[in-house]
């Protein structure tokens, strides 16, 4: 039995899934391995520490998203690469339900960890993209690197959401093209428009439907302004159009986030020889199968004929075959799934373990 966790955001990391689901097959005599996987989002760092072990974890002291809160995110180092998780900075997580919208947050902080990563040496960076709580284009984060932004002659001091539509011009005195940047990404959104960044995610940070049009038309503003062309490129929306940042002034390219893991971890030979494949994230819904953790998954089982186990807090898609909903089996509220996910999950998961696969054995 082969598990793949992502994160259940807000409840579980991907490795505390993993050990929940996997101590209960020890209980059931079921053979099993494991490893913390995330598609870029949430996880991401967890992912690739477990998998390259000399790695070094390097910890900063900053900002939330919204500048109003300290936090000690992270990044780790490994040889002359920094690996990044979007989300440690200035993730949806760190900030409470009533902060979030991303017509007030800011990538700023995320600087902090570049800044650190060049201070020491580094010049090759892999961003792992998902689980931002923002919609600003990547531009407050580009505040901190150097460049300026404009409302006619009055500078933006806090670059978020609200002031896209505000920006007239801008300049920059840091060359960082000879930069190379890996986003590790799964969504293949653009910039703008009724399948990019604000029309897709912006909802699922706290934004309304007025604020979402804001946002949408912001995103054109800075697309115009900025005129490097990078808004028509599949993944430019990624993490509220961070990508796009990255894309217009930095050497980038993207990969799939579940490829670069199951490369690391030559997955697809795991899957081979295994009987059982285990994973869960937090919401299934109909994302999950495009290009995300759980839609890859499926398509390498499906490949190799095995079993798929899917458990999750929710499961909003009209597929059920397989999937395990903890909403679905305990009769409580939400918030009372979200803080004690992990005793539902293991008696959810020694459920299913001992009806599907222990009998099997």
């Amino acid at each position: 039995m082969l598990v793949l966790c992502d994160s259940l955001k807000g409840s579980l990391s991907s490795i505390k899934a993993n050990e929940i689901i996997c101590k209960n097959a020890d209980k059931l005599g079921i053979k099993n391995t494991s490893f913390a996987f995330s598609d870029g989002g949430e996880g991401f760092l967890d992912s690739i520490e477990t998998i390259l072990q000399n790695s070094k974890r390097i910890y900063l002291k900053t900002h939330n998203a919204l500048a109003n809160r300290y936090i000690n995110p992270s990044y780790l180092l490994y040889k002359n690469k920094a690996f990044i998780e979007i989300a440690s900075f200035v993730g949806l997580a760190e900030l409470s339900k009533d902060e979030q919208n991303p017509m007030n947050t800011s990538t700023q902080e995320l600087s902090l960890a570049f800044k650190d990563a060049l201070s020491r040496g580094v010049k090759k960076f892999i961003i792992g993209l998902g689980g931002s709580s923002t919609n600003d284009a990547g531009l407050g984060f580009l505040s901190k690197m150097g460049f300026e932004f404009f409302n006619n002659d009055k500078k933006i001091d806090f670059l978020c959401g609200r002031e896209l539509n505000n920006i007239t011009h801008f300049k920059y005195s840091n060359d960082y093209s000879k930069c190379k940047i890996t986003l590790a990404c799964d969504v293949l959104n653009k910039l703008y428009g009724k399948n990019g960044a604000a029309y897709i995610f912006a909802g699922q940070k706290g934004a309304n439907t007025d604020e979402i049009y804001k946002l949408d038309c912001g995103l054109k503003n800075v697309a115009n302004i900025i005129n490097s062309k990078k808004e028509f490129c599949n993944s430019s929306g990624a993490a509220g159009g961070i990508a796009y940042a990255f894309m217009s002034f930095f050497d980038t390219k993207v990969l799939s986030g579940f490829s670069y893991i199951a490369k690391l971890i030559a997955l697809e030979e795991k899957i081979r020889t295994c009987n059982y494949i285990i994973s869960a994230e937090g919401c299934y819904d109909e994302q999950s199968t495009m290009g995300k953790l759980l839609g890859r998954l499926s398509l390498l089982c499906n490949k190799y004929n095995k079993e798929l186990i899917i458990f999750c807090g929710e499961n909003k898609s009209k597929n059920k075959d397989n999937i395990y909903a903890l909403n679905e089996y305990f009769s409580v509220d939400k918030n009372e799934l979200m803080l004690n996910a992990a005793y539902y999950l293991d008696e959810l998961s020694m459920q299913v373990l001992k009806n599907k696969i222990s009998k099997n054995n």
